[in-house]
C-alpha cells in the first residue's frame, strides 16, 4: 500500500427510503460488526468514523408516487454531500456504508464539489439505476440516482446545489441485468457504459475493469467507486432487497476491487444495500467486508 492516506473516514448512511423493502438501514451496522473497522486499521489505515447520517423522520408524511420520499432523501443527501467534501478537504478518503443506493446521489455530488466536477462513475449493479420519475415503473429513488446526477431528471434542478451534472459518458455500470424498458432507452441515449454479465463472462473481469478506468477517469477525472451488494449471484450475497440470478462471482467482483484499488483513480468508496434482515445465512456483511478489503489492501491514494 502506497501513499496511505492519513485517514479514512467512515461515512454510514443507515437509510432505506429509496427502496420498498426495509432493513437496508441496518447495513452499516451490520458491515461494521463484520469487523470493517478492525480490519482497516491493521491495514495501517487512521479510521475516522462520525454519527450517522440518517432521516430526522422514520416515516415520511407525503409520498410521490413516481419518486418515493424524494424531498427526504435530498435532505439527507445533501448531508452526505457535505461530509464527502469535508473529508477530502481534510484529506481523508471517505468511505460509505449504506443504507439503499439513493445514497450515491450525495456521495457522487459531493466527490464532483471536491474535484470541481470533474468525476466519473464505475458502479457495480444488477441495476441500472437510471430511471426517472417519467420512466419508473415502481417510484423507489434508489432507482435513479445516476439519472438524477447526470441531468436526466428534466422536472427538476440538479439535486444537492450540483454546478454540473455528471457527464453520462463517463459513467460505467458494470453487472447490470435487470433493466427496465424505458430505462435501457434512457441509457442508450444518454450514452452511458452498461456492461452486462455476457460481456463480463466473453472478456474477463480484468478487461472489463481496465476499460471502465480509461472510461470513467478520462483527462484525469476523480472516479467514485459505488458497489450494491447485489451485483453479485445471490448465491454470494443473499442479504439485499433486490436480488438477481446470474450475477458476478465473489472472486470476480474480489479482483475488480484490487485493480481498481491500486489504479489511483478513485477519489470515493461505497458499499450499499447489505441488508441483514434478508440475509439467510449471516453471511452477507462479512462478504461486504471482504470486498472492501480487496479495494484498501492495494489501495494508492493520489488525492
Amino acid at each position: 500500500m502506497k501513499n496511505t492516506p492519513f485517514a479514512l473516514e467512515i461515512i454510514s448512511v443507515p437509510m432505506s427510503f429509496g427502496g420498498n423493502v426495509g432493513g437496508a438501514e441496518l447495513g452499516p451496522d451490520a458491515i461494521k460488526k463484520a469487523g470493517l473497522v478492525s480490519l482497516l486499521k491493521k491495514l495501517g489505515f487512521k479510521v475516522k468514523e462520525d454519527g450517522d447520517i440518517k432521516p430526522k423522520t422514520k416515516k415520511p408524511q407525503k409520498v410521490n408516487p413516481k419518486a418515493r420520499h424524494l424531498a427526504e432523501i435530498l435532505k439527507v443527501d445533501k448531508k452526505v454531500a457535505e461530509s464527502v467534501y469535508n473529508a477530502i478537504k481534510s484529506k481523508m478518503f471517505p468511505l460509505l456504508l449504506g443504507g439503499d443506493h439513493s445514497i450515491a446521489i450525495g456521495s457522487i455530488a459531493g466527490l464532483s464539489k471536491s474535484f470541481d466536477d470533474l468525476v466519473g462513475v464505475i458502479y457495480f449493479d444488477a441495476h441500472g439505476d437510471f430511471n426517472t420519475p417519467e420512466t419508473t415503473p415502481s417510484g423507489n429513488v434508489h432507482g435513479m440516482p445516476l439519472a438524477l446526477i447526470s441531468g436526466q431528471y428534466k422536472a427538476k434542478a440538479l439535486p444537492l446545489d450540483m454546478k454540473k451534472p455528471v457527464d453520462p459518458r463517463n459513467i460505467v455500470i458494470i453487472g447490470a441485468r435487470d433493466i427496465d424498458p424505458k430505462e435501457k432507452i434512457l441509457l442508450k441515449k444518454a450514452g452511458v457504459h452498461v456492461v452486462g454479465m455476457n460481456e463480463i463472462k466473453t472478456n474477463g473481469i480484468n478487461k472489463i475493469i481496465a476499460e471502465a478506468i480509461q472510461i470513467a477517469a478520462e483527462n484525469g477525472r476523480k472516479v467514485h467507486l459505488s458497489v450494491d451488494i447485489d451485483v453479485l449471484d445471490p448465491k454470494f450475497a443473499t442479504g439485499t432487497g433486490t436480488p438477481v440470478p446470474g450475477g458476478l462471482d465473489l472472486s470476480e467482483l474480489k479482483v475488480a476491487m484490487s485493480i481498481l484499488g491500486s489504479s489511483g483513480c478513485v477519489g470515493s468508496f461505497e458499499m450499499a444495500e447489505v441488508n441483514p434482515l434478508k440475509d439467510e445465512d449471516g453471511t452477507t456483511a462479512p462478504v461486504a467486508v471482504e470486498v472492501i478489503n480487496s479495494f484498501f489492501s492495494k489501495f494508492i491514494n493520489k488525492i
